[in-house]
């Protein structure tokens, strides 16, 4: 392609797949582009890449960097498995920024490891029309979130005919918001007179929200969510030396959920695993529980309200 911008679904895996192609849905299939087949690709206000020829590990390469920061001085995130990379470009001059350890011998020979602040380097020469922002460099360390505030910061003072655009700002929203509908159940144990009482089935609603981490994997989901029903409990039997059991209670019931999510590639239907916590608030709302006989009925105290 030349020159062409092509509008439509991308099936976005993760962060190591998208670094070595794009599967682009169409009407005609799945196509596949390679970084030497495109310029660039990304999601409407979502993440961005760029096809750049870089080197790693002693080794040069094509990827889809994928963009962090885009202004007067641009800041690249590359990841091919446990490691991050990161690059710098100012002008045509593209440089990585690593911060890697390394092995200084003392005088004495004993050997001292230290992390290299290779980086700092980098950015000194690159920020020295910026005193301001070049003298704050050696304070900065090598975590993302750094390299991008100093990123911005430099635009700032070099450049004030346009903004520079922080692309991860889009990326710590919320991604969507899903309506829970389910049919609760629940049991009623009395261990005093080994007892079980099922309560009528119920239909609960809720609310999960979902959220992208900015450095995990697109397929991946943080979940928070709130679930609320009620439990109805009714029974009455027999309890020998006790009397009749009256039971007639009604709990509330809310759900609190907090998990992750992995999405499964999409199809017409949307699977995922999810795995997490789902702690419990109980609330007595009404009701009662009795033994009751030819005396007047013992009430009990059976509905503290808890969260388990």
């Amino acid at each position: 392609m030349k020159g062409d911008t092509l509008f439509g679904e991308i099936d976005y895996r993760n962060n190591i797949n998208s670094a070595k192609f794009c599967w682009f849905k169409s009407l005609a299939g799945n196509l596949k582009y390679e970084p030497s087949d495109i310029l660039a690709y990304g999601f409407l206000k979502g993440k961005q890449y760029v096809s750049k020829t870089v080197e790693v590990k002693g080794q040069t390469g094509q990827y889809f960097l994928e963009y962090l920061v885009k202004g007067f001085a641009n800041l690249y995130y590359l990841n091919l498995g446990r490691l991050d990379y990161y690059f710098l470009e100012k002008g045509e001059e593209l440089q990585p920024l690593t911060n890697d350890e390394v092995e200084i011998i003392d005088e004495d020979g004993t050997v001292l490891r230290k992390d290299s602040n290779q980086y700092k380097r980098i950015m000194n020469y690159y920020f020295n029309d910026a005193p301001s922002v070049q003298e704050r460099v050696d304070d900065t360390y090598f975590p993302y979130k750094d390299l991008i505030r100093i990123t911005k910061d430099y635009h700032k003072a070099v450049c004030s005919d346009y903004a520079c655009i922080d692309y991860t700002k889009n990326l710590i929203n919320i991604s969507s918001v899903e309506l829970m509908l389910g049919l609760n159940a629940g049991s009623y144990y009395m261990k005093k007179h080994d007892l079980s009482i099922a309560a009528d089935r119920n239909v609960s609603m809720g609310i999960l929200l979902l959220f992208k981490p900015l450095k995990a994997f697109r397929a991946w989901n943080v979940e928070l969510g709130l679930d609320y029903t009620q439990l109805h409990y009714q029974h009455y039997s027999w309890i020998s030396t006790f009397g009749y059991l009256n039971m007639d209670a009604q709990y509330a019931v809310f759900k609190y959920q907090f998990g992750l999510r992995y999405e499964l590639p999409q199809k017409a239907v949307q699977p995922f695993f999810s795995l997490g916590l789902t702690p419990q608030s109980w609330q007595h709302q009404k009701g009662h529980v009795a033994y009751e006989n030819n005396m007047r009925p013992r009430y009990l105290d059976l509905f503290p309200s808890k969260t388990c």
